[in-house]
């Protein structure tokens, strides 16, 4: 052989795994695998890492582009060579790009990348330009282990405990099977139009948002248009609470096109079907004076048991968020929607709590679960809401068990009653109602509701058992009913009171229980009798979309019968039934005062001391709760 001839070893072309386009500055700094590029991609604002720990997450602006190897003629074209159109049949079904996994050679060429953002050019990680829109018609996606995407997002079980652990790739792949066999949507749906869907929106994040942030400005759309059963689930809930003037469906329509749509199976994806039970909340066709499934007690069990079957009850490892697709917040907002609806529910039907603590690793809700532009005076009382709720649900345990049985020896649950002390006085002041004068000038409709169940929990620590039909309400008890009157007066002199939840029925039946006490008492008589007023024409208002209220008023026409053939009651010297306790009954109130109403103005008024209270020295074997239940003719008050 010539001098100088040289042999060159042959290498079969290899592809090389290109860098990630946009890191985050904490994993860069870490020098660690970043998947913000995937991501965001998906619609998250945060990458896996980051997310995981519950750092902010930015973007590092890349330093590379600047000096761009030069490229050759057919790679540039490749680039700019636009996609080729979908067939019409993959049109039906979007596609989402695949989370940043490691993958090997044979497969890595075939993983659709994210489009290249010139440096200084990134406008948002949810800008349309920032995320694939379209995949080539010969495109394909290695199969050996499924990535879960958005399109499915948690519809699997994510609790992962004990056995679950040792079988969880088998229990994976068997939810991929089904996934793969489960039939097409139909292609048609009945749906409101669109310039409804955006009416329906409004009215959503105007009245239901505070009590169910399920649903972000940022994802509504998505949501609507991903799923009809949140569809028709929205129009239900606002049509219900704002019905537009126009021709439109009616709530019964939107109610029975979404329980076809459940029942029917048809929503494959969890956190669509917990969105739209969420909005049942503002429906209630009959009262639940008979077993059936259309009460908010049924769908609230359902919906806990489908998070549950989902994992929500537990904090999902960093390995499970990533599957799950589910923001942690989120997660956490739905969860704990679901576990106040399920207390208040306990309280006032007398129903067993479902949700047992224990078994949840799931933190309670903060302010930074929900998106920053959200993080308003709604989210607060959300808060306050879910904190409240807690202590709701122990009392209703303690009510339950304080029953003929006696399995709980305590009259006064003494350390709840305390629980709802702090409550009252740790909520930040421009979250109590503004009830220290005659008139409110700083009017909020969230904080109204907000203290309704506070003020309907605590007449029922402070009422009585009597041989009557009407129980003996001590000075709390008639204090917070005449705040819970104020409440309702001061939105029925704003117009419309359709915003209010079924469970304002309740609220309003134990204000007129204590209510009708004071009436007995000779100089509360007509305070009372003026509280009672605006107490009865809020249930007359409900009952045009909330059954349950002509239960109670029909309940309250026979008390105040029985309440009229019985004697009136002489004043007395007696102090409040948690006066044995140690606690100040007068420290329920930190918003109110004596010019709060006129009833206020006896009990609270610097010359009321003790006196007053309208009943005779009681022993302490009568201090007992008593039990709500058939109080108005029937089991369920709601």
């Amino acid at each position: 052989m010539a001098d100088g001839y040289r042999f060159h070893t042959f290498k079969p072309p290899q592809t090389r795994r290109r860098r990630a386009v946009i890191v985050c500055v904490w994993c860069h700094e870490k020098k660690i695998k970043c998947d913000l590029q995937e991501t965001s991609g998906q619609g998250f604002g945060k990458c896996t890492n980051c997310a995981s720990i519950g750092v902010s997450c930015s973007i590092r602006p890349s330093k590379r582009c600047r000096r761009e190897r030069p490229r050759r003629l057919d790679e540039s074209i490749a680039e700019a060579r636009p996609d080729p159109p979908l067939d019409v049949g993959e049109q039906d079904q979007p596609l989402t790009p695949p989370l940043g996994t490691e993958t090997s050679d044979e497969t890595s060429s075939q993983t659709q990348l994210a489009p290249i953002i010139p440096e200084g050019a990134y406008p948002g990680l949810f800008d349309p330009a920032c995320m694939p829109t379209s995949v080539p018609e010969n495109h394909s996606i290695a199969t050996t282990e499924r990535i879960a995407t958005a399109d499915d997002a948690a519809d699997s079980y994510l609790g992962e405990v004990n056995y679950e652990v040792v079988y969880g790739s088998e229990i994976r792949s068997d939810a991929d099977g089904q996934r793969r066999q489960a039939p097409p949507s139909p292609e048609k749906h009945d749906l409101p139009p669109r310039d409804l869907q955006q009416a329906f929106q409004e009215t959503f994040f105007e009245n239901c948002f505070t009590w169910c942030p399920v649903f972000d400005y940022d994802t509504i759309q998505n949501d609507f248009a991903q799923s009809p059963l949140v569809a028709n689930a929205l129009g239900l809930a606002a049509g219900h609470i704002k019905p537009p003037v126009i021709q439109h469906a009616d709530p019964a329509t939107y109610y029975d096109r979404m329980k076809q749509l459940f029942y029917g199976d048809k929503e494959p994806n969890l956190l669509m079907c917990l969105k739209a039970i969420s909005l049942t909340y503002w429906w209630s066709p009959r009262p639940p004076s008979r077993v059936h499934r259309d009460t908010s007690w049924w769908w609230t069990t359902v919906a806990i048991r489908h998070a549950q079957h989902g994992g929500f009850h537990r904090e999902p490892r960093p390995e499970q968020m990533v599957r799950s697709q589910v923001d942690p917040g989120l997660r956490r907002r739905i969860w704990w929607t679901f576990f106040a609806r399920e207390r208040l529910t306990a309280l006032c039907q007398s129903r067993p709590c479902v949700i047992d603590p224990a078994d949840c690793t799931i933190p309670p809700p903060t302010i930074h679960d929900f998106p920053e532009h959200q993080r308003g005076v709604q989210a607060e009382i959300f808060l306050r809401w879910i904190n409240l709720c807690s202590t709701i649900g122990a009392i209703a345990k303690h009510l339950q068990r304080t029953g003929p049985d006696n399995i709980i020896s305590t009259p006064f649950p003494i350390g709840l009653a305390r629980e709802l002390l702090t409550w009252a006085h740790e909520t930040p002041m421009h979250l109590r109602l503004d009830f220290l004068s005659s008139t409110t000038t700083n009017f909020n409709r969230n904080v109204h509701q907000l203290h309704l169940p506070y003020l309907a929990t605590v007449i029922v620590l402070h009422l009585s058992r009597t041989p009557s039909a009407l129980p003996r309400a001590y000075p709390a008890a008639m204090v917070a009913a005449s705040c819970i009157a104020r409440i309702l007066r001061d939105c029925l002199l704003r117009g419309h009171i359709r915003y209010l939840m079924g469970i304002t029925c309740w609220y309003c039946s134990m204000a007129l229980v204590a209510l009708l006490h004071a009436r007995q008492i000779n100089h509360l008589s007509r305070a009372a009798e003026a509280d009672i007023e605006s107490v009865v024409l809020t249930l007359r208002e409900l009952r045009a979309m909330w059954p349950t209220a002509n239960v109670f008023l029909r309940g309250f026409e026979r008390l105040r019968t029985i309440s009229d053939t019985e004697d009136a009651i002489p004043p007395g010297e007696m102090d409040d039934i948690s006066a044995a306790q140690g606690i100040d009954w007068r420290g329920y109130f930190p918003f109110a005062s004596p010019e709060t109403s006129e009833i206020t103005g006896w009990l609270l008024g610097s010359g009321a001391g003790g006196e007053v209270i309208g009943t005779e020295e009681v022993g302490v074997e009568e201090l007992l709760t008593f039990e709500l239940v058939d109080l108005f003719g029937m089991e369920g008050l709601l």
